[in-house]
């Protein structure tokens, strides 16, 4: 059903592994899953928004469900979301606009069905300025899905300890100011979600205006 033409084909494959992945790890796809990973990061370059969407929600529950047998493929298809997301808009063509919202779609998933593994592989390094980037995207649906992916984020960086909390704020911070001082219209309207994220997310407010004060 994954190679047929049809787009209710995929559709229907899509919403019959869900439902089994629901079911349980016990199920006889979890020893399958490395295969179908790939096939899945394969359907997320179509050009198909529906398409994709479904595939990345079953990306993330493939991931989820393999557990530690599934490392090396979510660290491949982390890669490939970064780099997607990294890749500079050069042009209007349908097949990059489709993978940044590929990308992006991606990074939702897995902080959803993976947090910790997803944020250390984003703030290990600086590859959560590719989050940033999405928010110059004209599309809202591009922009809204990598604001709620910094929403992950923000509500695991509250449960770290003091120091690291602030560290990481300051991070996200520095994004959030500099969208600000961008003649993008697209970037501030992103930048204003995630900050009304930041002051309304659980133990976040006292560390913010400490940040304020320390870089305005």
């Amino acid at each position: 059903m994954l190679e047929s033409d049809t787009k209710e084909c995929k559709l229907g494959c899509f919403l019959a592994m869900n439902k089994i992945l629901s079911v349980g790890r016990e199920t006889r796809i979890v020893h399958y899953v490395n295969k179908f990973i790939p096939a899945m990061l394969k359907l997320l370059s179509t050009n198909n928004p529906e398409l994709i969407e479904k595939a990345a929600e079953c990306l993330g529950n493939l991931a989820k469900a393999g557990g530690s047998v599934t490392a090396e493929n979510v660290e491949k298809a982390l890669d490939e979301a970064i780099r997607w997301l990294s890749k500079e808009k050069k042009s209007s063509k349908s097949g990059s606009d489709t993978k940044r919202y590929a990308g992006v779609l991606i990074l939702r998933e897995f902080c959803k069905k993976l947090p910790i593994i997803t944020f250390n592989k984003l703030f290990d390094n600086d590859s959560y300025k590719c989050i940033f980037a999405a928010f110059r995207d004209s599309r809202v649906t591009v922009r809204d899905t990598a604001a709620e992916c910094i929403n992950i984020c923000l509500n695991l960086i509250s449960e770290r300890e003091s120091k690291s909390k602030r560290n990481l704020l300051v991070l996200i911070y520095n994004e959030v100011k500099q969208a600000f001082n961008d003649e993008d219209p697209n970037y501030q309207h992103s930048a204003l979600t995630v900050l009304t994220a930041i002051l309304s997310s659980k133990g976040s407010v006292s560390e913010i205006l400490k940040v304020s004060l320390n870089i305005i």
